[in-house]
């Protein structure tokens, strides 16, 4: 991770639902706390120990400033507690009550991803 940053946000590059939500949270991300890379980066597997390769086809991954690595809803999470005015989602995903609803649209839109590219 890049001095100064908070947090790593691995995502799959060759996804344009990918691509275009790190976009959006690029633009959001006006400290420019996070680094957003693709796992089809070169280097990524000596350069990234630790990010699950078999993760990496099905859903985005988070490294936090201290190591701790997340996965799924929970890295979204934790991206939305970092961008300006998102940390109420941030904590409405974590909400004991909401997390097994975020859950599971996080599964169903990770397993529909590259159709829903077509509309976004």
């Amino acid at each position: 991770m890049s001095e100064g940053k908070k947090l790593c946000v691995f995502y799959d590059g060759s996804c344009s639902f990918c691509v275009n939500a790190v976009e959006a949270a690029r633009e959001r991300d006006r400290g420019r706390q996070v680094e957003f890379i693709p796992y089809q980066t070169p280097d990524f597997p000596t350069r990234f120990p630790g990010i699950e390769p078999q993760e990496q086809a099905c859903s985005v991954q988070v490294r936090l400033s201290d190591g701790t690595v997340m996965r799924r809803e929970l890295a979204v999470a934790a991206l939305l507690e970092v961008l300006p005015g998102k940390d109420w989602m941030a904590r409405l995903i974590r909400f004991p009550l909401v997390r097994p609803f975020a859950a599971i649209g996080y599964r169903l839109v990770a397993a529909n991803r590259k159709w829903i590219s077509r509309w976004f």
